[in-house]
């Protein structure tokens, strides 16, 4: 039961963080391209950056909500686990994010890409990795949202 209770906390991060680096991206694209035709960074410069400047905030983020989800349900994990799981998929949210958002041609069609892109990660077992996940890989070991299930619990 508690795996389960975290397991939809954390895929209700990954869509929060996922969303909002989504959004941001698609409103930077225009600024970016500018700078980029002039040479003034690359792409895995910005990127990078980019990664590093909201990773203090998703952290924060994720220690406010981890602190108040433990301390409201009483959850036998220890607190520093349970923040770094939900950093650790913050992140991997905002990564995401980065990706849909730089395969997308505007911030319409990336924001409309970016829920069903989750859903299927949850239909085939990559996110929401239950037993009765519809089709199973055998990649499911290597995924990051089963290893922060392991992690948590």
């Amino acid at each position: 039961m508690e795996k389960m209770f975290i397991s939809n906390k954390i895929v209700y991060s990954v869509k929060m963080a996922l969303m909002k680096t989504i959004n941001l991206f698609a409103s930077e694209r225009p600024v970016v391209e500018r700078e980029q035709m002039r040479s003034m960074y690359s792409s895995l410069e910005y990127l990078v950056s980019k990664a590093i400047a909201e990773l203090p905030l998703d952290v924060f983020f994720a220690a406010a909500f981890t602190t108040m989800l433990k301390a409201m349900t009483g959850l036998r994990i220890p607190l520093a686990h349970l923040t770094a799981t939900f950093s650790l998929m913050t992140v991997a949210g905002a990564a995401l994010g980065f990706a849909i958002g730089s395969s997308t041609p505007s911030e319409e069609a990336a924001m409309s890409l970016g829920i069903p892109v989750i859903v299927i990660l949850m239909v085939v077992g990559c996110v929401l990795s239950t037993e009765k996940a519809p089709f199973r890989l055998k990649i499911l070991h290597l995924t990051w949202y089963r290893f922060s299930l392991f992690v948590a619990a």
